[in-house]
């Protein structure tokens, strides 16, 4: 079983979620949810910033509320900010309302209507009730740097050989996250450039959805 790239059969099932973007002129689209985080967050700006990519925030609302000088901070540096929802619900524990509520909280601060859900569980009345609204985006490659049972190495390996043009790769600027993060993320953006790739923002007609 592959553990890192989304599963066709579920994209299938989920064709009015986003789950990678053309693959034409080389493009991967580098994203990082439950932040912001005020020491994992702004080590991953300074690694983008050594790098010369920016890169998207799926970020909480609770996180943002907590540490605004670090959101305010993501912006300034010209990176992309996204809803992740307020307090980072379960989908399949929550009822839908509520699910909704909290996107849209989370919306408030965000200012835009791109929006992940947590641990990408998210219920079939969920995406009905949010699609009219907002542009719901998966991935297509999941890194795994949360799971602190994972070789660090291991993970390296198999993201380099996975990633490919029109990726939407997702890692996690957490405290959960930060042990493998600190070690993968540097050598994973410069094995996707040996490859030709081009990190780049999610698209603007994805932010601007109304």
């Amino acid at each position: 079983m592959n553990y890192f790239r989304s599963h066709r059969w579920v994209s299938w099932l989920s064709k009015q979620l986003i789950w990678s973007l053309p693959a034409g002129e080389g493009k991967v689209y580098l994203t990082f949810d439950d932040g912001p985080d005020p020491e994992v967050t702004p080590w991953v700006m300074e690694v983008l910033g050594e790098k010369g990519i920016k890169a998207s925030f799926f970020c909480v609302g609770a996180n943002i509320e907590r540490y605004p000088s670090v959101f305010e901070q993501l912006k300034e540096q010209g990176h992309l900010v996204a809803n992740h929802s307020y307090n980072h619900e379960k989908g399949w524990r929550t009822d839908a309302s509520a699910y909704v509520k909290s996107v849209d909280q989370c919306e408030r601060l965000i200012g835009n209507r791109i929006f992940r859900p947590p641990y990408g569980k998210i219920t079939s009345t969920q995406i009905k009730l949010l699609k009219q609204r907002y542009t719901i985006v998966m991935w297509s490659l999941l890194s795994m740097d949360y799971d602190q049972k994972k070789d660090p190495n291991r993970l390296l390996s198999s993201l380099s050989k996975k990633v490919k043009a029109g990726d939407i790769i997702v890692f996690h600027d957490s405290q959960k996250a930060k042990k493998n993060l600190q070690k993968i993320l540097p050598q994973f953006i410069d094995v996707a450039h040996s490859k030709g790739l081009k990190f780049e923002l999610l698209p603007t007609e994805l932010v601007t959805k109304t």
